[in-house]
């Protein structure tokens, strides 16, 4: 049977490819944290008796070793990219539900463990607590010591705590914020999700910041209901923070 002779050509050629995922990211304006907000708070309430389970359970799997033995909180910070990447594939697979009726389930959270390129967030998380954090006491406890002089000690704490710590915290948080979904599913390698998340971020800073307030605000709100409301605020949270990273990346 005769056929044109571009026939070949067009079935190698289409359907085209996807295109390859690059971290390429885009930048928001400042109000688009509010947007953020809005669009997690309607995810959250599509079923919150199911997100507020998914919340508890979460809560109780980290909370609980937390009491038992807080010295464990050192773990939690090297796990903190599992858990993230977990609860934003969770919140993708609720954005997507009415297309793929897939529902995810708790143990939806634990699917990222999958993925070992996670572990380089964590240590570079559990290294920066060190560094900035503890790494700080040590020296303020060879300068001063609170039995020789209490007062310039905690000054020097709280001062610290207020205006230093934020600033040098600021870098560590813009290499970390994003790495989670760019390593899973896999996407990037470490290096280049990081260096993804630290640009997309400084692309972003103001809309980030803002969304910052926000949330602090529904944690202070948290804390002074001694934590009845979590369940709330964490799937609230997590489902802005995925609404950032939608709208930030393309293709993401």
């Amino acid at each position: 049977m005769d056929y044109a002779p571009d026939d070949d050509m067009k079935r190698s050629v289409f359907p085209l490819p996807p295109a390859a995922f690059t971290g390429e990211s885009r930048v928001n304006p400042p109000d688009a944290a509010l947007d953020w907000l809005v669009r997690g708070w309607a995810l959250f309430a599509q079923d919150k008796l199911r997100w507020c389970l998914l919340s508890l359970f979460f809560s109780a799997f980290i909370i609980i070793p937390l009491l038992l033995y807080p010295g464990i909180f050192r773990l939690f910070l090297l796990l903190m990219p599992f858990f993230a990447a977990g609860w934003h594939e969770v919140c993708r697979m609720e954005e997507m539900r009415e297309e793929t009726n897939d529902r995810p389930l708790p143990g939806d959270f634990f699917t990222s463990f999958t993925a070992p390129a996670l572990i380089v967030p964590g240590i570079l998380g559990v290294g920066a607590l060190w560094l900035v954090w503890e790494g700080f006491l040590a020296m303020l406890y060879m300068v001063v010591s609170p039995s020789s002089d209490a007062a310039l000690f905690w000054l020097m704490y709280i001062l610290y705590g207020a205006f230093s710590l934020p600033i040098l915290i600021l870098p560590f948080v813009m290499l970390l914020l994003f790495a989670p979904p760019l390593l899973y599913p896999p996407r990037l390698s470490p290096g280049r999700a990081l260096q993804a998340s630290f640009t997309a971020c400084r692309k972003n800073l103001a809309p980030l910041f803002f969304l910052a307030l926000l949330l602090s605000l529904l944690v202070f709100a948290t804390i002074l209901s001694f934590g009845l409301l979590l369940p709330v605020t964490l799937p609230v949270a997590f489902a802005s923070w995925r609404a950032a990273c939608h709208d930030i990346f393309i293709a993401l």
